[in-house]
């Protein structure tokens, strides 16, 4: 299910993650959660983000998910 409000974010640390999504918040989106790519790819599962926030030092860019994402973006 694709919705236009929701935004995955894929970061390591904890506290950084929290505040991304905090302010997610306040400007009207849900964030959608995951501390590396392995989680990513759960969350994706479920549901298709309009965008996608991925720490550059994630695995969730790689092998299969790298010819995914062109199909993600056109869900949006």
């Amino acid at each position: 299910m694709a919705t236009n409000d929701s935004v995955l974010l894929v970061e390591d640390d904890g506290d950084t993650r929290e505040m991304m999504a905090l302010w997610l918040r306040g400007e009207g989106y849900r964030g959608l959660e995951g501390r590396d790519g392995q989680e990513a790819r759960q969350a994706l599962e479920h549901e298709i983000p309009c965008a996608m926030v991925v720490d550059q030092h994630s695995t969730l860019l790689c092998g299969d998910a790298q010819r995914r994402l062109p199909m993600l973006a056109a869900s949006c």
